[in-house]
């Protein structure tokens, strides 16, 4: 008998030191309890869901993409901002006179000198008919020895000042023209900014099923440590009870020694549930980047479960939804509008180049600067001209023809895609609708199963007392019971993840 005691005894000092294994990664002391944190609340799969994302490395890298994507719009409807160009010059000119220049600037072998600064500033614009609309206007000051042979000595040594001004309009009415033609470089960077975004909300869904997976990781690792917990409290009240009925001669040493190695065993299994719950709490919180954890030294999240199972709606509602919300599906939808507007614009650049020319402006010439472009000074009459350009290959455009050629077979196998993506997406629900329907069903078997061990248990009991059953039926009917609970929690938390990847299998938010 006292050997027994002495095993109860050193039964306690396990079950004492296996339960602070449990608790010491961070549970606080009693005499700090005026300087503890307050308590942490706990992380709901929403809330764990988007610190997830948040520090997913492929969900940081996606929304990278999609801010570059943005600054491309920026670029391409840069073509319609207008450029200003400002042009001065100061140049002086020595030459000696030909017999053909001394009727104009003095006499034959005499040398003839001329000073000018000039200053032009030009405005041009594309409009987005794909004309280029230019503004100009120059002013010239200059002076010439020729001037000397004015006759007039009061201004043979002044400046003269020209200006000039006009406006230049060029239209495309084959190649480049249109508004559509014009846009494309815009409308196709505004297409691959949707896509980048589109592919950053589908890079997060997938960090999103990751997240739904380790949080029911973290959520099952707790109940089974719980279920361990009871084991040992289970074995241990066995135990002690087993102690005052071997005192009394109502039970022999070897039943005793059964329960003693149980509860061992059950120690043990602790142990390694307690430590593949912190396992899984550190690798949590290095993907949440936390730095604050709970008072036990794990990621606190919320255990709330689905109370019982619901209905699901009909497979094609599901599948009709996940069409409409999936955000792989409308970008791989976008990507064959994206190249039907790519091929367009190459059908474009086949067409020969014609572009009307027109210009219209007026000069002016005066000793002063303001004077000059005033009316006084101006000429009777404008400049203008008026005009048509065009140009071709010779024979046919290789380089655009193969530019089509790739674009036309790019929108095809966009196409493609976009077709098993649709048929991929309909297999993705009904595996997931298997998976909650499956849970389900596990769930209301194992509820039954429940209901059943916990009959037996209170017959095997009463049995006990009676004297009609021993201690080792017991143990194991309460062990039977324990992991027929952790079962139904299992299909629980198995139904409720199986409804999270669901969701996200539709494109939804958690």
């Amino acid at each position: 008998m006292s050997k027994a005691l002495d095993s109860i005894r050193r039964g306690r000092r396990v079950a004492l030191a296996s339960a602070l294994c449990a608790v010491m990664a961070g549970a606080p002391s009693p005499w700090a309890a005026d300087g503890a944190k307050p308590k942490q609340e706990a992380l709901s799969l929403q809330r764990f869901s988007q610190l997830l994302v948040t520090n997913n490395p492929r969900a940081v890298a996606a929304r990278a993409q999609a801010a570059v994507a943005e600054t491309q719009v920026q670029k391409a409807s840069a073509q319609f901002q207008p450029v200003l160009r400002m042009d001065l010059t100061s140049s002086e000119q020595n030459e000696v006179n030909s017999p053909e220049d001394a009727i104009t600037r003095g006499e034959e072998g005499t040398d003839y000198e001329r000073r000018s600064d000039d200053f032009s500033v030009e405005v041009s614009s594309l409009l987005p008919t794909g004309a280029t609309v230019t503004g100009r206007t120059s002013l010239s000051r200059f002076w010439s020895s020729a001037f000397e042979l004015l006759g007039d000595p009061d201004t043979a040594q002044d400046d003269r000042f020209r200006s000039a001004y006009d406006v230049s309009v060029t239209q495309p009415l084959m190649r480049d023209r249109g508004v559509e033609v014009t846009r494309t470089p815009i409308t196709l960077a505004e297409m691959d900014q949707q896509v980048a975004d589109l592919s950053r909300r589908d890079t997060e869904v997938l960090a999103l099923g990751d997240g739904v997976n380790v949080f029911y990781d973290l959520v099952m690792a707790h109940h089974r440590r719980t279920a361990a917990e009871r084991k040992v409290e289970m074995a241990t009240e066995l135990s002690e009870t087993a102690a005052r009925l071997l005192g009394s001669g109502r039970l022999d040493g070897s039943a005793l020694s059964d329960v003693e190695i149980s509860r061992v065993q059950f120690e043990s299994s602790l142990l390694q549930a307690s430590e593949t719950q912190l396992d899984l709490s550190n690798q949590a919180a290095k993907a949440l980047q936390l730095k604050q954890m709970g008072p036990d030294g794990l990621v606190p999240i919320d255990l709330k479960l689905p109370s019982q199972p619901e209905a699901l709606p009909p497979l094609e509602e599901l599948v009709e939804n996940a069409w409409a919300l999936r955000p792989d599906l409308q970008a791989s939808k976008l990507l064959v509008e994206r190249q039907v507007v790519e091929s367009s614009f190459h059908e474009n650049q086949l067409r020969p180049r014609l572009d009307a020319k027109v210009n219209y402006g007026y000069s002016g010439l005066a000793l002063r600067a303001r004077s000059a472009f005033g009316d006084d000074y101006r000429a009777t009459e404008p400049t203008w001209s008026v005009g048509v350009v065009f140009e071709t290959k010779v024979g046919s455009d290789r380089a655009m023809e193969a530019n089509l050629a790739a674009a036309k077979i790019k929108q095809q196998q966009a196409a493609d895609e976009r077709d098993a993506l649709l048929n991929d997406i309909r297999q993705d629900i009904r595996s997931a609708v298997a998976m909650v329907k499956g849970a389900a069903a596990r769930w209301e078997l194992w509820k039954g199963a429940l209901e059943r061990e916990r009959q037996n248990l209170e017959l095997e009991r009463k049995r006990f007392d009676s004297g009609r059953s021993d201690i080792r039926s017991l143990l194991l009917a309460e062990e039977r019971l324990i992991n027929v609970d952790l079962q139904v929690i299992e299909q629980r938390v198995a139904y409720a993840r199986a409804l999270a990847l669901l969701s996200l299998t539709q494109g939804q938010a958690l």
